[in-house]
């Protein structure tokens, strides 16, 4: 074992006998990538579904992403514990912005309906920036669906989720593909969409590479999107208690907002995006320490 990798073990072995929180304030987490990968070939990772997190304890929200964690050991330098800085502020027992009650009610009482909308981000970490789409405008018929309300209840798709994940540990990337052709297609079962992609905005979630020890990335190499913001950004998304979802004693979500990971929008299909990720903020031409290539079909 070399003495770099002695250190790190040491390190580690002295934050678990701190009695606290599993979550550390700062990461200590790395990724077994480049010269230190332990694994040659490709990855596929799989994906989490979105999953019930009301009323849950930090705890166990933790160990349930620890465990996620744990299914690719091999693409982890040494150990993973959370990181508390992200997660520190998950108030026990309190309910989640809900993916129904995003889409369908809005903030009050029913916006913690459904599965967490931050469970897609939370339960897969080695995704490390994912597309946040929201459904922005659709019309229904009210011969079939009187109200969103009646609509939620069909089984409409309310997320584009990720349909597939290759992790490259030697060449430090990772490529997620999304069908939003597919995803398109299977509401129109149910809405009437306008015709341009403008009416499916993404936002981008990138804590899952700060929570690695990423924190600060850049778009490089977009094709067929709009609203990209090509500057240095320091990724400070993490997970608290907040009242913008509207129920009474706030919300487990993610904040802040941050210009230039909001509100982008496709132009055609298929488009791409680039994403490079540093460890510290880069000078000009320098080469990312891990780059995410989002793939839309």
């Amino acid at each position: 074992m070399t003495c770099k990798k002695l250190i790190v073990m040491f390190c580690s072995l002295i934050s678990l006998a701190n009695p606290g929180s599993s979550a550390h304030a700062e990461s200590t987490n790395r990724l077994a990538v480049g010269d230190d990968a332990k694994v040659s070939s490709p990855v596929q990772i799989g994906i989490a579904p979105p999953a019930d997190f009301n009323y849950k304890s930090r705890a166990e929200i933790e160990k349930w992403r620890t465990d996620r964690a744990m299914l690719h050991a091999d693409l982890l330098y040494y150990q993973y514990r959370p990181t508390s800085e992200i997660f520190g502020q998950i108030t026990d027992g309190k309910p989640w912005w809900g993916l129904l009650g995003q889409t369908f009610y809005g903030p009050g009482p029913k916006s913690i309906e459904g599965n967490a909308e931050e469970s897609r981000f939370l339960l897969n970490p080695y995704l490390l920036c994912q597309a946040n789409f929201t459904i922005d405008k659709f019309t229904f018929d009210g011969a079939l669906y009187p109200t969103q309300a009646d609509l939620a209840t069909t089984g409409m798709p309310v997320d584009c989720a990720v349909d597939r994940a290759i992790f490259y540990a030697r060449e430090k990337r990772v490529d997620l593909y999304y069908d939003v052709s597919r995803f398109k297609q299977d509401l129109t079962r149910f809405v009437k969409l306008p015709n341009d992609f403008g009416n499916i905005p993404f936002d981008l979630v990138a804590y899952n590479a700060r929570d690695f020890g990423y924190r600060y990335l850049q778009v490089f190499g977009a094709q067929d999107i709009n609203g990209v913001d090509n500057r240095i950004i320091e990724i400070t998304q993490y997970i608290h208690t907040g009242d913008s979802c509207g129920y009474p004693g706030g919300c487990n979500n993610m904040s802040p907002f941050i210009k230039g990971l909001h509100d982008l929008t496709l132009k055609a299909l298929p488009a791409r995006m680039g994403i490079g990720f540093y460890k510290n903020r880069p000078s000009s031409g320098q080469s990312a320490d891990m780059t995410v290539v989002l793939n839309f079909n």
